[in-house]
């Protein structure tokens, strides 16, 4: 009796077997999704250290732009000049189109332009280009010395470039600064990236709230 058994029990063991095996395969990728899914998955670049960060600089429409301020909103910066022909204009409406995007949610997104070209963009200038893309766009300016405290504080580089006589352009820096909630630069958006990428990464530093 115990020969005639001994098969039904190695096949039940390997069904057994088999069907652990199956569902460890199973787990082994439904686990990782399940954990991306409640992970936040960033498309741009996250700092390794979150850095506590403030400036002032005035405004194009009048009055004074303070970093602190803002704390309880998210700080999207953007160094440009209105002269630029290409990449500043592209991620200007990008970031119209993020804003849009994010719906209700991006009432919540200040979105401030820094000039990198002081001797050109006016005020008057900047006001007019910006309201081109979204009327609540900011503008800042300021003196050489007080936007190039501001560009060290971000790592951004400028590099003037002439093309013809009189005529120029100006390399930058093309990232989009975000400063969270709690008034810490937090991210970096690549310049090119897609309105839905960023309004994803900004959603996921909307949800945070400061303690």
């Amino acid at each position: 009796m115990a020969a005639m058994d001994e098969p039904r029990l190695n096949r039940r063991t390997l069904l057994v077997g088999g069907g652990l095996v199956a569902f460890a395969a199973i787990a082994f990728v439904l686990v990782p999704l399940a954990l991306m899914a409640v992970t936040p998955h960033y498309h741009g670049t996250l700092y390794d250290e979150p850095v506590a960060i403030d400036f002032s600089l005035p405004r194009a429409d009048g009055g004074t732009f303070r970093l602190a301020d803002y704390r309880g909103q998210v700080v999207a910066l953007y160094f440009g000049y209105t002269s630029c022909p290409d990449v500043c204009p592209t991620t200007l409406y990008d970031l119209h189109r993020t804003l849009q995007a994010l719906g209700d949610q991006g009432r919540e997104v200040v979105v401030a332009f820094v000039t990198v070209d002081p001797d050109v963009d006016t005020p008057d200038r900047l006001v007019t280009y910006l309201a081109a893309f979204d009327p609540a766009f900011i503008g800042l300016y300021g003196a050489p010395d007080q936007l190039q405290s501001v560009y060290d504080r971000f790592g951004v580089t400028v590099i003037s470039e002439q093309e013809t006589a009189g005529s120029y352009r100006l390399a930058h820096t093309g990232s989009v600064f975000v400063v969270d909630r709690a008034g810490h630069l937090r991210l970096r958006l690549h310049a090119g990236a897609a309105p839905q990428d960023m309004a994803s990464d900004l959603h996921f530093l909307l949800r945070e709230r400061v303690p």
